[in-house]
Parts: structure tokens; C-alpha cells; sequence
């Protein structure tokens, strides 16, 4: 190494091996970095520009994509936490290294919030911005729409503040670290808020216009600030039959947190291992019981759902994701129906109907897929960002863009219990399901979950059925 990056507060570590959370990829770069100050991410930058290595910035290894990989230099963040809360505004600037777990009640500390949020808060701050982290809400768009303005350390070294409407800062903006290491973020915040939310049960045939025109989703986006469904395709679909639960809140005033006791944690570890027992059964050994157990699980659920329940608005919009899992993750276009009789359909209607037909047929009770499959919504209106899956597509469309223009987000879930390999049946699944999406203008993946493309990428290859596993475990 240069004398240079000898003179760094932190020495790099060689070799060390990384894991992302979900147990799917793995990778040991030459040097990890863990800078403290811009200047540093600057000396860092520069040097792997003299020496012709490739660098990208790591977080919290939370991502269930590749994109974060480098088998050369990473950066970690992990010293950038620092915080600071001007007096005269609503903002807040947060260093890229602050995990929301720990930022958001920081913030309700000072009496804040951000308008929304993704579901995982064992995310950075770095990557709440610069990935396309998402909540859902058909009143706010993707979480990195409520910066401001960013700090960007650029390949050459220079350190920049770039604000809301500077093309880097567009660039930056769900760019994944593309064009720079973002170091600190200064968020437009809203005064600390709580969601009381109720959960019921619905069947999601029901939200489909005969005509695709999508009217009836966009009508359910917008019958709540949030929004979002939880899809259990069953054995034996019927006209009245409910499958879906609804989730739905609205603000309310700012509950004291929740208490994390040991009965929780105990009663949360006891549920993942009853739900992974059971999912190992299914996915390994007898397939055709998934739809049964997806029903069980629903009205398990369904049962014990509270009416209504206050939660801080941080609080409320986590999510259990469990333990070990394989997600893919798409956007589709929602467009605002027209006021005429006769709508244009929307991309999402059609994909959605495709995806419940496939779900009722005997192919797709074959795969056994996993339940939920998560779905949500994002506003388009002031998303300028040039990567975002949730940008403007009206162009795209040949229609004329509106105010109250959505995307919808499909997610489907596939765990791994005892981590262990992928069926390649759930990939060919994966294979059909992006299929529906690019067959779709305007539709678009979410660039940090691990989409065939980033695994073909990755293993230089086609996947196929069979060889996925082994993409999978590499």
C-alpha cells in the first residue's frame, strides 16, 4: 500500500469475510476501510484510482443483492454516526453510517420524523439515500425523496455538498454509490408523528377491474396515507374466500415507544422456529403442502390481528422479516385513472391479475410459493431521481403524467430454512415472475435485490433451474 493510506486513523483490514444478513452472498475483499473523515474516503479514493481498483461502499451487509460486492476495496461507514439538528428548521443531518434503528428514535427525540420508511431498520442512512429503500404510501415517495441535500466524496477526491435539484444530487439519489461514496445526508423532516393502523381481512381478486384499468388498486393506495397488502396465495381459491391481510394507518399523536421485554424476544425467536420448521417441511420434502400451510398461516394471523393499534411511526412501519431469505423485488406502473368510463389499463393491474392466475393454476401450486408476497405503493409526483424504480414514466407510457401517478412494488418472499440451498423451482418461478415485469413499459427492478440480472451478472451465466443453488451459495 501507498504511505498515504498507511496514514489512516483505522488501518484496512485484508481479506476479511463479509455475509449479508439473509445468508445468501458472501465476499472477502482485498482491503476493507473503515475511513473517519471525508478526507479520508477522499485519500481512499484517489489511491484506488492511481492503483486501478474498484470500490463501493458497504453498510450494515443488509442488502439482499450482490450490488454491495468487491472482491478489491470496500468502504464501511460505520464511524460516520455523527448527528446534528439545526434549531431555525425541520431537518435533520445524519451521518451515512447511522443505522435508522438508531436514527429514528433519535429524531423523535428531537421532536421529528421522516414521512416514511422502508421495513427494515437495520439499514444505514447511506443507503436509505442512495438505494431505492421504500415504504408505502401513495402520499410520499421512495425515503430518499425527503434529502435535501448530501455530502459526496467523488471518485477524484473532491468533497461536495450538492442539493436538491443538481443533477449528481439526482444522480446520487437511489444511484447505489454509483457516482460517489455519500458520507452525510440532511433530511426535510416532519414534526414526530404516530400510526394507528388496523390490519383486516380482504381477498385481493377483488381489487381487479375487468378492464386492467387499475382503478380500484389506485383507489385502495389512496383510501390511507399508508397503505400496504400481504398476499397468501391458498390451495383453493374462491370467490369469497380471503387471502390477503390489509394494512392501513393513519397519523395519530406520538405514543411513548415500544418496549422490547424478554417475553417478546423469547415469544419472536419461538415463532421463527415454528414458522422455519414448517417451512422446511414444505419447501423440501412435500411441496404441494405449501398452499395449505399459506392458508394456515393466514388465518392464524387473521385471528390474531389486534383492530387497531399505536405505534410511533417508526415503530409501525418495521417489519418482522424473520430469518434466512431470497427476495426479488419489482416496480410497476399505477397510473392515476383517467375520468372518463374508459381507462388505458395499468401495468400493475395486468401483472397482478397474471400473478393470481398463476398462483390458482396447477403449475403454480407446484412451486409452492411462500407467503406473504408483500405488496405496496409509492407516489411518482416530485421523484426526479434517474435510477429510481419509482421515477416518472408518463413518456414511457405515452400518456400524459398526473399528480396522483403511483408505482406498485411486488415482493415475493422465499425463505430458507436451516440456510439451506433455493429449490431451482422457486427460480423458475423467478424467472417467470421478472418475465411479467419486463414485458411491461416502464416497469422496474429494485436495484439492491438480487434479481436474476445481478445473478446472472454475477455468475457469469444463464441461471437455469438446477444451477441456481450453487449461484445462490458462491
Amino acid at each position: 500500500m501507498a504511505d498515504a493510506v498507511e496514514t489512516l486513523t483505522h488501518p484496512p483490514e485484508a481479506h476479511p469475510k463479509l455475509r449479508n444478513w439473509s445468508s445468501t452472498y458472501n465476499v472477502s475483499p482485498e482491503l476493507l476501510f473503515h475511513p473517519t473523515t471525508n478526507d479520508e474516503v477522499a485519500l481512499i479514493l484517489k489511491e484506488a484510482g492511481r492503483k486501478g481498483k474498484k470500490v463501493r461502499a458497504v453498510g450494515l451487509h443488509n442488502s439482499p443483492g450482490p450490488i454491495w460486492h468487491s472482491n478489491q476495496w470496500l468502504i464501511s461507514l460505520r464511524h460516520f454516526t455523527h448527528s446534528s439538528f439545526p434549531s431555525t428548521s425541520r431537518t435533520a443531518i445524519l451521518g451515512a453510517g447511522l443505522s435508522l434503528r438508531d436514527a429514528n428514535p433519535l429524531l423523535a427525540s428531537h421532536g421529528l420524523s421522516l414521512p416514511t420508511l422502508g421495513s427494515l431498520p437495520d439499514v444505514t442512512v447511506g443507503a436509505c439515500f442512495s438505494g431505492p429503500d421504500h415504504g408505502s404510501s401513495a402520499f410520499h415517495s421512495i425515503s430518499a425523496g425527503a434529502a435535501k441535500a448530501v455530502t459526496i466524496v467523488l471518485p477524484t477526491g473532491e468533497v461536495r455538498r450538492v442539493e436538491r435539484g443538481d443533477e449528481l444530487f439526482r444522480a446520487a439519489g437511489a444511484g447505489a454509490a454509483a457516482v460517489g461514496i455519500v458520507t452525510e445526508v440532511e433530511f426535510e423532516c416532519e414534526e414526530a408523528f404516530g400510526l394507528e393502523f388496523t390490519m383486516s381481512r380482504t381477498r385481493l381478486e377483488d381489487y381487479l377491474d375487468d378492464d386492467d384499468s387499475g382503478r380500484k388498486l389506485w383507489e385502495l393506495a389512496r383510501s390511507s396515507e399508508y397503505v400496504k397488502l400481504w398476499y397468501y396465495p391458498g390451495p383453493t381459491p374462491t370467490s369469497s374466500s380471503p387471502n390477503t391481510v390489509l394494512w392501513r394507518a393513519s397519523r395519530c399523536p406520538m405514543p411513548p415507544p415500544q418496549q422490547n421485554t424478554l417475553y417478546t424476544r423469547l415469544s419472536s425467536q419461538f415463532t421463527h422456529l415454528i414458522h422455519a420448521t414448517a417451512f422446511f417441511i414444505t419447501t423440501y420434502l412435500f411441496p404441494f403442502l405449501q398452499p395449505w400451510l399459506n392458508a394456515s398461516g393466514y388465518w392464524l394471523l387473521a385471528g390474531t390481528m389486534p383492530k387497531t393499534q399505536r405505534l410511533r411511526s417508526y415503530e409501525a412501519q418495521y417489519m418482522d422479516c424473520g430469518y434466512w431469505q431470497l427476495v426479488d423485488e419489482w416496480s410497476a406502473p399505477l397510473p392515476a385513472p383517467s375520468s372518463s368510463a374508459k381507462s388505458p389499463p395499468a401495468p400493475a393491474a395486468q401483472i397482478l391479475r397474471q400473478l393470481i392466475t398463476f398462483f390458482a393454476s396447477p403449475e403454480g401450486k407446484r412451486v409452492g410459493m411462500h407467503a406473504p408476497m408483500e405488496l405496496r405503493f409509492s407516489r411518482v409526483k416530485g421523484e426526479d431521481f434517474f435510477l429510481s424504480p419509482a421515477a416518472s414514466y408518463g413518456e414511457l407510457l405515452g400518456r400524459e403524467e398526473k399528480e396522483e401517478d403511483l408505482v406498485m412494488w411486488f415482493e415475493p418472499i422465499i425463505y430458507r430454512p436451516l440456510n439451506l440451498p433455493t429449490p431451482s423451482r422457486f427460480y423458475t418461478f423467478l424467472i417467470s415472475f421478472e418475465s411479467l415485469f419486463r414485458s411491461r413499459p416502464a416497469s422496474r427492478p429494485h436495484w439492491t435485490k438480487p434479481t436474476l440480472t445481478l445473478l446472472r451478472i454475477r455468475a457469469n451465466q444463464d441461471v437455469r433451474p438446477g444451477e441456481a443453488g450453487a449461484v445462490e451459495e458462491g
